[in-house]
C-alpha cells in the first residue's frame, strides 16, 4: 500500500494559452517522490495542442531537475 496525492493549479491568460503548476507527492513504506512541474499549454490550432514543463523532482533524497512535453491531438 502506498499514498498519492496529485494538486494542480492552472490559469488561462489567453483563450489559447493555460499556464499552471503541478505538483505531485507518493509514499510508499519504503520510498517517496515529490515532483513540483510549472507547465504552459498552448492551443496550437483547433485540433493540436503542445504541453511543456521544466520542473524539479526528488526521490528518496536525491533532487534532479526534469523537463517533459506533450503533443496532443484531439479528435
Amino acid at each position: 500500500g502506498g499514498f498519492i496525492v496529485n494538486f494542480t493549479l492552472f490559469w488561462a491568460p489567453h483563450p489559447r494559452v493555460v499556464v499552471g503548476s503541478e505538483q505531485n507527492f507518493e509514499w510508499f513504506p519504503n520510498a517517496y517522490l515529490i515532483r513540483w512541474m510549472p507547465q504552459v499549454h498552448w492551443q496550437a490550432c483547433s485540433r493540436f495542442q503542445l504541453q511543456a514543463g521544466f520542473g524539479v523532482l526528488h526521490v528518496n533524497g536525491h533532487t534532479s531537475a526534469e523537463a517533459s512535453t506533450r503533443l496532443i491531438f484531439e479528435f
